[in-house]
This record gives C-alpha cells, sequence and structure tokens, in this order.
C-alpha cells in the first residue's frame, strides 16, 4: 500500500481528498546568518525542520544514517528556500562522524 505521501506526489488521494498548498510557510529571516545541524533531516519532522529552519534563513548541515535519495530530496526543498544544504552520512554514534557535521557549514 503506498504512503500518504506517495499518493500526495502521484496526485490520488482517496475520497476525493486534495492537498492543500504545500508548505506555504514564508520566513522572515530569524534564523539569518546561522547554521542549524539537524540530525535525521532526510524524512519526517526533521524534513519538516530543516525546511522552516531554511525558510527563517540557516544553512542546513543535514546528518542522516542511509537513506541517501531521500536526502537528497530535502537538500532540494532547502535549496528551493535559497540556503545552502550540506549533506553528511553517518551514524551519530559514531564521535568522529558528530565532529565533523558539527563543523560543517
Amino acid at each position: 500500500m503506498p504512503s500518504v505521501g506517495e499518493l500526495i506526489h502521484a496526485g490520488s488521494l482517496p475520497y476525493g481528498l486534495a492537498p492543500r498548498t504545500p508548505f506555504p510557510y514564508k520566513g522572515c529571516g530569524k534564523l539569518e546568518g546561522r547554521a542549524a545541524l539537524i540530525t535525521g533531516a532526510d524524512s519526517g519532522i526533521g524534513r519538516a525542520v530543516a525546511i522552516a529552519f531554511a525558510r527563517e534563513g540557516a544553512g542546513i548541515p543535514i546528518s542522516y544514517l542511509n537513506d541517501h535519495d531521500d536526502a537528497k530530496g530535502t537538500a532540494r526543498r532547502v535549496e528551493q528556500a535559497g540556503k545552502k544544504a550540506v549533506l553528511m552520512a553517518g551514524d551519530v554514534a559514531d564521535p568522529a562522524h558528530c565532529r565533523g557535521s558539527s563543523n560543517a557549514r
């Protein structure tokens, strides 16, 4: 069975449902000039936070475990919001990955 996200992207929601304008939120620069490291930003709540923070002006280093396609999708959305996205695949249980992630901009 397809996920709701897949149905939305395919334009075929059940029961005649239609999505609202996707992501109508426009930021006002509250995070301009800052970076927000978001772990797990390849999907779900992490993705939503990455997009919202980018709309507020933050650059977004994205740390994710191994779903490269989802991470690239998030990066596209961040860049559509006008900010740079840096993808960093790795495990946050690895101290070396965490040190490298915290230095990314």
